[in-house]
This record gives C-alpha cells, structure tokens and sequence, in this order.
C-alpha cells in the first residue's frame, strides 16, 4: 500500500489528507498520468509506527495511505481488511488480562490493596509471587502457538493503567541490586516511589521475557514505561523487552521532552524529570526503544513541531518504535479533524521521517489541498504557529487540556483571533473547489 501511495504523490499532486470519507482524497483529475519519478527509495526510519484512535475502516486507509502500520489485536481471528491494509497482527493486554485464568484459580496472583485481594483487572498483579511471571508466560506462550506458520508481528504486555501496585510484604521488601546497593520503600505509594515500583515491575517482566524466549528466541515483548514505569529501572531490562516511554502527564507538549520542561506540582521531580528519563531509556535501550506520545490536545495547536523534535530525539537513540495517541473518529463533523486536521497529517509523515521539516510539510499540504486559496491557509497557518510559540512559557499543555483553554491562551490572549477567522472566511469565499469549500466551513464551524 505505502509504496503503491507514494509513487502516485510522487508523480501527481494527490493528498489522503483526513481520515474523513468526504475528505479522503484530494487531487486534480487528469486523463493521463506520466510517471516521471519512479527510481527512488524511500524507507522508514522506524520499523514501526503507531497510531492510536478511532478502529473503522475509513482511519485504516487513511494510517495505511500515510505509512503507519498500527497493530490489529487478534481475538476470534484477523481482519483481514486491516491485515491488508498494513495493520500487523497482535496480541495485546495488562498483565491481569493475560492472567486471566490464573486468576480464577490462584488468588496470590492478585495484589493486596489496603490489607486485601483485589480481583480488579485495573490494577497490577503481585509482583513477586512466583505464580505471576509463570502465568503471564504461559498464556504468552499458547497465545504465540496459535500462529503457528507465523511469528506474531506486535505482542505487548504491559502495566495496567493505574498506579496502584500490591503491597505485600514481599512486593515492600528491600530490593538488592546486582552491585550490591538496596532499594527500599516504606509504602505502596508508586506516585512517590517510582524508581523502587519500576524496578519491581521490570524484574517481573524480565522473568517473563526469560521463559518466553526459551521458546520464541526471536518474540519481541512491547510494554508502556509509562506512570511509575517511565522512571528507568535500577536493573538491566532483558534484551527481548521493548520498553514504550511515555512521558505523561507532567511534559509541555509546547517544548520537546529533551528541552527540560515538565511541570512541577508534586514537589517529588524537576523540570528536566522527563528529559533525564528519555536520555537514561535511551542510553540503556539504544537499538531496543520505543515511543508512547501523548499529542493531541484538544483544538488549533502547532504540537506537530514538538512531535518533529521529540521523534528526531528517538531517531537518535535508533528507536524502533514511534507512536502517538489521540486520533479519534473523523467520520462526524465538527470535530478535531476541522481543528487540526493538516497538524496530525503532518505527524503521520514525520514518522516515516522524522527529519523532515513540519514547516516544508505544512507547505505541501497547503498545496495539495488548499487550491486556489494557498496564501490565506498559509498566513493563517503561520499566525497559529507564531503564537503557539510565542506564549509565556507558563502556559501549560498537555492531552488534556480542553480546546477552550487552547483558544483563549492563544487565538485570543495571543491577539489573532480576529485576523485568523477573517482569513478562514476569506479562503472560504474565495474557494472554487467544492471539497475546499465544505472543509473551511468546517474549520470555521469549529
């Protein structure tokens, strides 16, 4: 699929621009098609790219036309219109999920919480008891046996999402590292003991990988460094395991993580907390390193250039992995889509390449899909990343932070509100182009 797209972008002026049936394609009709561009290589510079969001058919060609290979989890077989379309075959779920008929018959598995078993599937598993680790790569194993004419492409196991973690005394013992230094924790808080938890977590897991591999020597094991597993641990993570880092909830999406900007509100971490994270996980998992990003904020951002700096970053440490979450449906209107539409186009490019220029990108688009009306979309492109950029550098952003709050500290406080909707209604005025017209009505809608 993506070398088949890419040569028609190469030779004609076609974009797949939204994930948005009314918007799948963009491009000027032509009886004959001269291929003038066909010798070149164009290769990705990682093996995989993910995309977290909405699951129809209509985001999968849009991933597929984009060159993102987002996974596909198996349960009662493989879609086959998503196999097709790139998406690699997966096994996928928290540690209690795949503990899933352990936990029926052998409740140790099961973390203590305040002085009980908790059966909740959104907590994590008793970390030491040896049942855990054995149970985890035993239903690991017979999932993998399934496929037996294949490898499985994507098998992730991971934390579930919670910080809650057991607090028996086993899982609140010292921990003795192989260089002889202890670790230790006087509760079960991993908000506030991190490194302790995440050592705990990937000893676990390494039990795992270990019996696992016995079997499938060349199995890859995906799972989040995220929440108290983004802290690197104080021990050696087995080769098989790819951890994804995360850096949630602290990180400006404003600044690139290595630029040293988290917010501080617990008093525990710095503003560089997550910028030595992703240097130690890169440091330590050179070759073996994958991504877990968070850009989506709700509304008209420019996040696409932290995405540009962030993924070059992982592209240094040879990562193999880059993601990001957030893309819901685009099937229905208004939605983000209208607000930031080119913005996620130009993610998806960058994680083929992250060297290129989301300026360069931004032009391209303008290009393909703005006919007629390049330089108002241009000048209101422009406006939005000049203030974007230019805000104090208190205004915080992350995933969650609401299209209001967007607007107001930079359409609004940034003085081009007036300006910006002028140049929407003046591109919308001006468009011959009924597809161009319909899409920056939207975008004014919104």
């Amino acid at each position: 699929v993506c070398s088949s797209d890419l040569l028609l972008e190469r030779n004609t002026d076609i974009i797949w621009p939204r994930p948005n049936p009314e918007f799948a394609a963009f491009y000027s009709k032509t009886p004959k098609i001269d291929f003038k561009e066909t010798d070149f290589l164009s290769r990705p510079t990682f093996a995989d790219r993910y995309i977290s969001g909405g699951e129809e058919l209509t985001m999968r060609d849009w991933w597929a036309r984009n060159g993102i290979n987002s996974s596909w989890g198996l349960h009662k077989g493989n879609n086959y219109l998503f196999w097709l379309r790139g998406a690699q075959m997966s096994h996928r779920a928290s540690y209690m999920r795949w503990l899933s008929e352990v936990r029926e018959k052998d409740e140790k598995v099961l973390p203590i919480v305040d002085g009980q078993r908790v059966t909740s599937i959104w907590r994590q598993p008793c970390y030491t008891y040896p049942g855990t680790a054995a149970g985890i790569a035993a239903r690991i194993k017979e999932q993998l046996k399934t496929l037996p004419d294949r490898e499985i492409e994507h098998l992730h196991v991971t934390i579930a999402d919670n910080w809650t973690v057991c607090g028996c005394p086993d899982c609140l013992a010292p921990i003795v590292l192989p260089n002889g230094e202890t670790l230790t924790t006087s509760n079960s808080d991993a908000t506030k003991n991190s490194l302790f938890f995440s050592t705990r977590n990937f000893m676990m897991l390494n039990r795992v990988a270990e019996e696992v591999v016995k079997e499938f020597p060349n199995v890859r094991i995906r799972t989040h460094a995220y929440i108290f597993c983004a802290e690197p641990p104080a021990v050696k993570v087995h080769p098989s395991i790819i951890p994804e880092f995360a850096a949630y909830p602290t990180q400006n999406v404003r600044y690139s993580i290595r630029s040293g900007n988290a917010k501080v509100f617990d008093g525990l971490n710095t503003k560089d907390v997550w910028k030595r994270r992703f240097e130690t996980w890169g440091k330590e998992k050179k070759g073996e390193l994958g991504y877990f990003g968070y850009y989506y904020p709700a509304g008209i951002t420019a996040v696409a250039d932290t995405a540009a700096e962030d993924f070059c970053d992982l592209a240094s440490y040879h990562g193999v992995q880059v993601h990001t979450e957030g893309y819901g449906s685009d099937t229905s209107e208004p939605n983000e889509g209208g607000s930031d539409g080119m913005g996620k186009w130009v993610m998806a490019r960058l994680m083929w390449n992250p060297a290129q220029d989301p300026e360069a990108l931004r032009a391209e688009y303008i290009r393909r899909v703005y006919k007629g009306v390049e330089s108002e979309m241009t000048e209101y492109y422009s406006l939005i990343r000049k203030a974007w950029h230019e805000a104090p550098s208190s205004v915080f952003v992350n995933c969650h932070t609401p299209a209001s709050e967007i607007y107001e500290n930079f359409m609004i406080k940034g003085g081009i509100e007036k300006r910006a909707r002028g140049l929407l209604q003046q591109a919308e005025s001006k468009a011959q182009d009924p597809a161009v017209k319909k899409l920056l009505q939207r975008q004014i809608a919104y």
